[in-house]
């Protein structure tokens, strides 16, 4: 299985400890993100966290868990290199599924 660079989006209320449990996650994996931008505004916080070496199915794992925290608005992940470059993939933080994960959906 080939690996891939994942770089999540995430849209969060502002909760000073939610973008540490996000990170967390990287960590709880033995994983070191290449890079991650937090932005705060009036009422929310973005969250950029880029992750080279995933396989795309943890990649994808890894957006579901994001996307479960309370106080996660959305989500949206996109992969790396050129079989997967663009495809962006938003995951509901009600369900944790991608639309194209959900069943129903081929």
């Amino acid at each position: 299985m080939s690996e891939v660079t994942a770089v999540y989006h995430l849209t969060m209320l502002v909760d000073p400890g939610i973008a540490l449990r996000a990170l967390n996650l990287f960590a709880q994996r033995a994983l070191v993100p290449d890079g991650f931008e937090l932005v705060r505004d009036d009422e929310t916080m973005r969250l950029t966290i880029r992750q080279s070496g995933l396989a795309p199915d943890a990649a994808a794992i890894i957006a579901a868990k994001l996307a479960a925290f309370i106080g996660v608005i959305a989500v949206e992940h996109h992969v790396s290199p050129a079989a997967a470059a663009g495809q962006i993939h938003p995951v509901s933080a009600a369900s944790g599924q991608s639309p194209a994960a959900a069943p129903g959906h081929p």
